[in-house]
């Protein structure tokens, strides 16, 4: 019985400890992801890729429905990323998005949606942005001449959402 209580500690401390992780891992703490996921990564050109205060500009990050209602006048095309605070697909997908928008610029323009802001998803879904709903995050909306011309959900890289966009847009 002596014997059991010590290992009964050991195994406590490490699921408290495993528990804590998964708290870090999970948590909406801001940055928090950003820097523990970062990478660098190399261009054709040999300079670092870095998710930079410019890059993320190009991004639109879509918060009040009044954004979403001024949209409909446009033909753009555009790529509407649904994502959420805890979903870790969503984290690795944010590091990839603004280096995506840069790239393709001249061509698309860039929106991010939070799915736990309601009003906005509602929003999209009244406007037609949306043809069904979004049931797994990330989802990406490729909307193109006044409407939906794919929906993709899960992230599988940088390349794999690239190769998406040039499909999608014929780019």
């Amino acid at each position: 019985m002596n014997v059991q209580k010590p290992i009964m500690v050991v195994v406590i401390a490490i699921l408290i400890t495993l528990g804590l992780i998964a708290l870090v891992r999970f948590l909406p703490v801001p940055g928090l992801m950003d820097m523990l996921t970062r990478t660098k990564s190399s261009q054709q050109d040999g300079s670092d890729l870095m998710t930079t205060s410019t890059q993320k500009q190009l991004v639109t990050e879509l918060t009040s429905v009044s954004q979403v209602q001024r949209l409909t006048q446009s033909d753009d095309k555009m790529l509407f990323k649904f994502y959420s605070s805890w979903c870790g697909a969503c984290m690795a997908a944010k590091t990839v998005y603004p280096a995506l928008a840069q790239q393709f610029k001249d061509e698309v323009t860039f929106y991010a949606i939070n799915v736990e802001d309601g009003a906005i998803v509602k929003a999209m879904e009244t406007e037609g942005f949306l043809t069904e709903q979004v049931v797994a995050i990330p989802t990406f909306v490729f909307y193109e001449k006044g409407k939906v011309a794919a929906t993709t959900r899960g992230f599988g890289g940088k390349e794999q959402l690239a190769s998406e966009i040039k499909k999608q847009f014929s780019l």
